[in-house]
């Protein structure tokens, strides 16, 4: 799937920092191959496979292996660096937004794209999904993943005027 480019407002080079530092506090070293990892995710700021991170960094970063960037982006998920998504066609993303957001995607293009959804909205579906107690069947749900599917601005076909505007 192809990611999206587009640099969340509230992603700024303060991601690197907080990154490093999470890491440094978890006793870990900041490995030249950890620090282009998250040097990429903060100019990105894209969900990533592992496979994408390691094409767009080979040639830059020497010793970097494929091994090498899982390692490293299970030691970010560990920290709280990075949020493990797995996508409905069952690739794994690394995301490096880890405040809640739901997920969508293009249908087209493949694009990923965060979308916030106000918590109050997710409860009353969660409330709405709860198999009423006649059945007999309890469930606790402690978490919710949303991938709304759909085409981005960009796949849209352009509409026509005539389509568009109200009849006259």
């Amino acid at each position: 799937m192809k990611q999206s480019s587009q640099k969340n407002a509230s992603t700024t080079r303060d991601f690197f920092d907080d990154a490093a530092s999470k890491v440094r506090d978890s006793g870990l070293r900041l490995t030249p191959q950890r620090s282009a990892i998250l040097e990429l995710f903060d100019c990105r700021s894209a969900h990533m496979t592992p496979q994408s991170i390691f094409d767009a960094l080979e040639d830059e970063v020497s010793s970097l292996s494929l091994a090498t960037v899982y390692n490293s982006l299970e030691v970010f998920e560990e920290v709280g660096v990075v949020d493990k998504i797995c996508s409905e066609d069952g690739q794994t993303y690394f995301d490096p937004n880890t405040e809640p957001h739901q997920h969508a995607v293009c249908q087209k293009c493949g694009s990923i794209f965060d979308i916030e959804v106000p918590s109050g909205k997710l409860d009353e579906l969660l409330e709405a999904m709860q198999p009423p107690e006649s059945t007999g069947t309890e469930f606790d749900v402690n978490s919710v993943d949303v991938w709304l599917q759909g085409l981005c601005a960009d796949c849209q076909e352009p509409r026509e005027e005539a389509e568009t505007s109200w009849p006259k």
